[in-house]
């Protein structure tokens, strides 16, 4: 399979969202020192953390072999992370913020390191039990999903992003507000579990205006605060005593449309219409789904995500690179193509018997299906069927030592360019399917408190080669090779600090 993996993937986006939001946390330490008593701040503030890093003193294919000494199990980096929190003496408004090390990556290379804000940056104020509102960076776990994957998925498939948030996306925002109403609150009963949430970004002015303030009153001229709301993500949840959670959601999109450049007046170039939320992305999007866990030791958790087909006449990668054709882009002005984004489906498990206390079994089945793009008198592209399979076995063979396989498998099947429509173009896709298998037997040390050691033996095992599109590099050099075929065996050592 030679589909090209996308040059500054997702997992380098968090890094650079960071290095926007540069601060310096002795600032805050200092105010915290400076303006509360030393024996009443620990009544108002809290101070936690959580991290992980990644150790791989080996790992090799064929002839070659590398080591990454300090990473994460899906970036470049580890997590150090920080967590400052405090609230008012009665409990009513209060704020959290995350400090986290991020890299600082220039042309791909990390040239050092910086202390930033971390997922959560967030004033908040909750004046009653109904409502509370959020402002800043933050990430609203209410309704995310709960089921989620090994800490070692980079390390067994090469395309393993799947989380949490493939079965249900949580509220995220760099910089937004979000909302929590409890409309049930007064009522003293275990059925008042009905919570609605939703989240707001903010209008962004056309490129080359003098627009520079993010104030509303003060960035008004052109814009129509109708396109940030039908942008917004939405969504409602019940908790259904002794059953479950079920759970609906809309997130809007936020696709590019074509608007004025002040900066290139020949044609009003394609730009997004505004900013803040990580989700909206090119479709609307529904998304369902039920947590079940009236079962004692059994969680169970399922979620589909429906995108809402759409036409567009601006800009989008219509097909990523595949070794030997580059990206296809549709350029601002193409009229009436439509595109409809993959349906996705998936079901995650956790389960630990109760006459089995030591077994614990996590199981996931992502599946994402039905994917078209169609430029009516020219070409229609169908984008194959991809199933992945998850079986994460573990024992507890002390309270200290634990042992377990991770099992995955990823199945791909090819896409389909048809051009004219009706004729299979067979050059434009080949390579597109494949199927993965990893492996991966490990042992841990508990350390208590979710802390934690854990170093296994890991087996990819990619159904074909792969390459990454470099867009930048010379005519010739713009497929690098990532993987060859060959079985990939690495040692991992990841440990995990929660306190």
């Amino acid at each position: 399979m030679n589909r090209a993996l996308p040059f500054g993937t997702a997992r380098f986006a968090k890094e650079d969202r960071l290095k926007k939001r540069l601060v310096l946390p002795t600032v805050l330490l200092a105010v915290l020192s400076i303006s509360l008593h030393a024996d009443s701040w620990t009544d108002i503030i809290s101070l936690s953390g959580w991290g992980r890093a990644v150790v791989a003193p080996y790992a090799f294919s064929g002839g070659d072999s590398s080591v990454s000494a300090a990473t994460y199990s899906d970036s470049n980096v580890p997590v150090i992370g920080f967590t400052a929190s405090g609230k008012s003496p009665n409990g009513q408004i209060g704020f959290v913020t995350d400090l986290e090390y991020a890299a600082l990556v220039n042309n791909g290379e990390i040239t050092g390191g910086l202390v930033v804000p971390g997922y959560n940056f967030k004033a908040w104020v909750q004046p009653f039990d109904l409502i509370k509102l959020t402002a800043g960076a933050f990430v609203e776990d209410d309704f995310r999903g709960t089921v989620g994957n090994t800490q070692f998925a980079t390390w067994l498939l090469p395309n393993s992003n799947t989380n949490e948030d493939t079965i249900f996306s949580r509220f995220q925002a760099d910089l937004g507000a979000h909302f929590k109403l409890l409309p049930l609150s007064f009522l003293d009963s275990a059925w008042n579990g009905l919570m609605i949430e939703g989240a707001l970004g903010s209008n962004r002015a056309p490129t080359g205006s003098p627009y520079t303030e993010n104030q509303a009153n003060l960035n008004l001229i052109g814009l129509s605060a109708a396109d940030a709301y039908k942008e917004m993500q939405i969504g409602i949840g019940y908790k259904i005593p002794g059953v479950g959670l079920a759970r609906a959601q809309f997130i809007g999109n936020n696709r590019p449309e074509l608007e004025p450049d002040y900066t290139n007046v020949s044609y009003p170039d394609g730009q997004l219409l505004t900013s803040g939320l990580v989700f909206n992305k090119y479709a609307d999007v529904i998304e369902a789904a039920f947590q079940f866990n009236a079962v004692k030791g059994l969680n169970v958790d399922a979620g589909v995500k429906i995108p809402l087909q759409y036409t567009t006449d601006a800009g989008f990668l219509e097909y990523s690179a595949l070794n030997p054709n580059g990206p296809v882009q549709a350029e601002d002005g193409v009229e009436n193509i439509t595109v409809q984004l993959p349906y996705q489906a998936s079901v995650g498990v956790d389960w630990t018997p109760p006459f089995l206390r030591a077994f614990d079994l996590v199981a996931r089945v992502d599946t994402s299906f039905g994917g078209t793009t169609l430029d009516p008198g020219s070409h229609q592209i169908d984008f194959g069927t991809d199933i992945s399979v998850w079986f994460l076995p573990s024992y507890k063979i002390t309270d200290f030592v634990k042992v377990g396989t991770d099992f995955c498998m990823d199945m791909r099947q090819p896409d389909v360019w048809e051009q004219p429509i009706g004729v299979e173009m067979a050059s434009k896709t080949s390579g597109s399917g494949y199927t993965d298998y990893g492996i991966g037997p490990w042992v841990g040390l508990d350390f208590g408190g979710g802390s934690y050691l854990k170093a296994g033996v890991m087996m990819m095992l990619p159904g074909s080669s792969r390459y990454a599109w470099v867009g930048d590099n010379s005519i010739g050099y713009q497929f690098q090779e990532t993987f060859t075929g060959e079985p990939v065996i690495s040692f991992p050592i990841s440990f995990t600090y929660n306190f």
